[in-house]
């Protein structure tokens, strides 16, 4: 009898996104098969990124995450 496998496992690494526009990063995210949520950030640093870029994202970029996790990413506006 034979068993078909996947090479797919049910979790995936979260991509780093940080530093990326919204968009991209929303892309990347849905890629690798997690959901996005976003957090507008309306302050920041002294010297801010360019509007709509992602400033963090959590959980951290490296680790092992199950598929359809929810990746937030605070995007700066």
């Amino acid at each position: 009898m034979a068993v078909a496998t996947s090479s797919k496992s049910a979790s995936s690494t979260v991509p780093n996104v940080v530093g990326m526009p919204q968009a991209q990063a929303t892309a990347v995210l849905h890629h690798d098969g997690f959901e996005v949520a976003i957090v507008i950030l309306h302050r920041g640093p002294a010297k801010p990124p360019p509007s709509g870029t992602v400033v963090a994202e959590t959980p951290f970029a490296g680790t092992n995450q199950s598929w359809g996790t929810v990746v937030t990413c605070n995007v700066f506006e």
